[in-house]
């Protein structure tokens, strides 16, 4: 290994000559955590869609939870949780943990030929929790898009309240 520090730059290369860090590159820096809790979703209760053939039949809901502000340099969160649900229909709650580096779909429903006769696929219903930055707060972003595959159907789709357990750490790349 070669350690080269030179006009600004240090850099660091394998015996092959490959680099293999190099302070040119953005790295990310952590301006808070760990930062560690649990977040009940929709405030810990489950969240009931009421369906109809002569009303609603498809909802889209965004609602946004702030757990604590972070420095107002961070712009993005890297780390882990892990999900929890009560009951059935659990989805992949209960799995382990998970990278809270993006977005994380907690249900997905979709349907095809059985239910609709055709050869399309449709996602009819999906929930998605997303851990981002805005404006200094570290936000819970909770995603539901819920829609019957039949109209004509009359029924109550319920979305089970996710526990998550994080270990995360805000920051940016600098």
């Amino acid at each position: 290994m070669s350690f080269y520090a030179s006009a600004g730059r240090i850099y660091a290369t394998d015996a092959s000559g490959n680099v293999i860090l190099d302070t040119d590159e953005r790295f990310f820096t952590v301006t808070d955590g760990p930062l560690t809790g649990t977040i009940a979703t929709n405030g810990g209760a489950d969240r009931n869609f009421s369906m109809s053939s002569t009303g609603t039949n498809q909802y889209h809901v965004t609602a946004d939870t702030t757990i604590r502000s972070v420095n107002s340099a961070a712009t993005v969160v890297r780390g882990a949780f892990k999900s929890t649900v009560v009951g059935s229909n659990a989805g992949i709650a209960n799995k382990g943990w998970f990278n809270a580096s993006g977005s994380y779909v907690a249900t997905m429903y979709a349907s095809g030929p059985a239910l609709s006769g055709n050869n399309n696929v449709v996602l009819n219903s999906f929930v998605v929790f997303t851990f981002l930055i805005s404006a200094g707060n570290l936000i819970l972003r909770e995603r539901y898009r819920v829609c019957t595959p039949r109209p004509w159907d009359n029924l109550t789709v319920t979305v089970r309240s996710h526990s998550l357990q994080y270990h995360l750490f805000c920051g940016a790349f600098v």
